[in-house]
């Protein structure tokens, strides 16, 4: 599988993985994934690929 060379900056996506939600909030891997089992962050499964929308992130951030 080949990597994207043009990354498309974090701030401009409508949707993140994991992993961009702990290069965005330094938040580990491991706490989030838990905060989406809890159900305090909604995330949606795409195929494999567990993403967080926008909305959803920013709800998120202002609830707490």
């Amino acid at each position: 599988m080949a990597k994207r060379t043009t990354a498309e900056p974090l701030a401009n996506k409508e949707a993140f993985s994991v992993s961009d939600l702990t290069r965005l909030s330094d938040l580990s891997k491991g706490f989030l994934r838990l905060e989406i089992r809890r159900g305090a962050l909604r995330a949606r499964r795409f195929g494999r690929r567990i993403l967080v929308l926008r909305q959803d992130w920013d709800r998120y951030l202002q609830a707490r």
